[in-house]
Formats: structure tokens, sequence, C-alpha cells
């Protein structure tokens, strides 16, 4: 990305988002895996999110920032409403909003060129990355949010505990999309550019989260 941007080095936590949403009723729950037994404690990350929830946490923030609404980076849909969408100009507004993919991609591999973050040692991924590593079926608890090491950024849980919701591709895309890797799934899946569409989270249960992030100034 052209742009300058910051990003959250962690995901949002369960305790984050209860500042938001204290009873979380903007979850989309899957009753097959319990939110407690795959998110136990309250560090960590937030998961079974939607992208308008996320939207409305970031304008949470924005508002308790104090920022004119005008900064905002989500709109209300047209006639008003609990809908959102991205703002036009959510690029150069100065509230907080998802990572576009191309962002995220970036803060993932940490200027690294190589196929891991951490370099071309796969042996090295459990120093950095939260995976399935017995191939276990069913529910695997999550680790707290960092908990694992950062990588050359700072960034912690690039790859690994749950799937990141941001804007598709570089932010001109219409549309979500889930990148990296989830707790649940195994090493073999280990793959900076992996990519989810909607329908994946809900046909497997493959848990979701996100982190925020927001433009600089130039």
């Amino acid at each position: 990305p052209m742009r300058r941007f910051a990003i959250a080095s962690t995901h949002v936590s369960i305790a984050q988002y209860r500042q938001f949403d204290r009873e979380l009723q903007g979850l989309k729950m899957n009753r097959m895996f319990p939110l407690k037994e795959i998110a136990p404690t309250e560090d960590c990350p937030i998961v079974y999110i939607e992208p308008r929830a996320a939207m409305r946490y970031c304008n949470w923030l924005s508002e308790r920032d104090g920022l004119p609404q005008t900064q905002w980076c989500y709109e209300s849909d047209e006639g008003g409403g609990e809908r959102l969408h991205a703002a036009a100009d959510f690029l150069t507004r100065k509230g907080y909003r998802m990572p576009t993919e191309a962002e995220l991609e970036l803060a993932i591999r940490g200027g690294s060129t190589s196929v891991f973050p951490w370099g071309a040692d796969l042996l090295l991924a459990h120093h950095y990355y939260a995976f399935n590593r017995e191939g276990r079926a069913g529910i695997l608890p999550m680790q707290a949010c960092g908990s694992l090491r950062p990588n050359a950024y700072g960034l912690f849980d690039g790859l690994g505990l749950a799937l990141q919701i941001c804007h598709a591709g570089d932010g001109t895309e219409a549309g979500y999309v889930w990148r990296g890797t989830a707790m649940q799934q195994m090493s073999n899946l280990l793959d900076i550019k992996q990519r989810a569409e909607k329908n994946l989270i809900h046909d497997t249960g493959v848990v979701s989260s996100f982190r925020v992030a927001k433009t600089l100034p130039r």
C-alpha cells in the first residue's frame, strides 16, 4: 500500500470487545462450537464476528477517541438502521477500520520475503503460530492473544488462532475476505496467502476474528 497505516499488534480480545458489547449480542454463534469452549478466557480473540459487528466496533473506537462522525470509516446503509458499509473514502479517513487484504498480508509478512514470516524453517512454526499440531477433530481451545513470539514488525498471531476479516484486495474491491489460518487448522494449511470466503466460515465452523487498523497522515 502507498499510504501509511497503523495496525493492532494483536487480534481484538473478548475483554476489549466487551467494552463495546458487554453481552456479546453482535456475535454469530455456532451451537456446535460454544464460545466458552473455543475461547476459554477473556484474553482470547473475540470470535464468531461478522463484518458488520467489526464495523460497529471500529466506529465505537472512533467515537470514543472523539473523532467527528465525518471521519468514521463506516456509514449506515441507505435508510439508516444498524446495517453499515465502508465509506467511499474510508481509506483516507482518520477513524478506525479493518485492514485491507494487502495491508494485512504486508503486516503478517513483517518484511520477510520467505515462505513464512519467520523464515523458511517450518520447525520454528510453534514459536510463532498456534495451530492444530495433533490433527484433533472438533473443538480446540485457543490461546490468549499475543502468547507466542511476534514477527519482525511486532505483530502477534499473524497466522494461527483465528482467521482475520479484512477488506478485499487493496480496499478498492467490494466485500470482505478472511485471511490467515485458524487454530483448528493443521500446519499443512500454513499459507500467508490463504483466503477464505464467507461460506467456508459457516460451513466448517472455523472461527474468525479481526484486528483494527487506521490510516496515518502522510
